[in-house]
């Protein structure tokens, strides 16, 4: 018994890797580029903590955390307005922002701000950009 444990393992343990790293942990590039074409034709886009810095510098942009109060309270991006993502009204309050005009959204390290788009694009938003890493990889 103890042989089949140790030979199913290995087995188990890859298994539960995902598949858009590397061994090293490094982010896959062919799924990365898979994944970046298929969201920018979707009108969403994923960018790195430069080119956001750099978008959101002139102030006049739509900043949206999607972290919870507690998270947006203890640091966020300069003029970001909290919408949280696990709140019931979350649609409904995101659906009140301009959806002709870019949003660029973030979160902590980037999966809750990947869903929120989704929803948004379901809502008639048309130029969604996601920070790449969320709010951890902006610091």
């Amino acid at each position: 018994m103890k042989l089949l444990i140790f030979l199913l393992l290995p087995l188990f343990t890859t298994a539960c890797n995902d598949a858009s790293t590397t061994k090293s942990g490094a982010v896959n590039p062919a799924l990365e580029e898979t994944t970046a074409s298929d969201q920018q034709a979707s009108g969403i886009q994923v960018i790195s903590a430069e080119e956001y810095k750099k978008a959101i510098s002139s102030g006049k942009v739509q900043l949206v955390d999607v972290r919870t109060p507690e998270e947006y309270s203890s640091g966020h991006i300069d003029k970001a307005v909290n919408i949280n993502y696990y709140d019931p009204e979350f649609k409904k309050q995101i659906a009140k922002l301009d959806k002709s005009k870019p949003v660029y959204i973030y979160c902590r390290s980037g999966s809750r701000s990947q869903g929120a788009a989704k929803i948004m694009q379901e809502l008639g938003f048309t130029s969604i950009i996601d920070l790449r890493g969320g709010y951890m990889n902006y610091r």
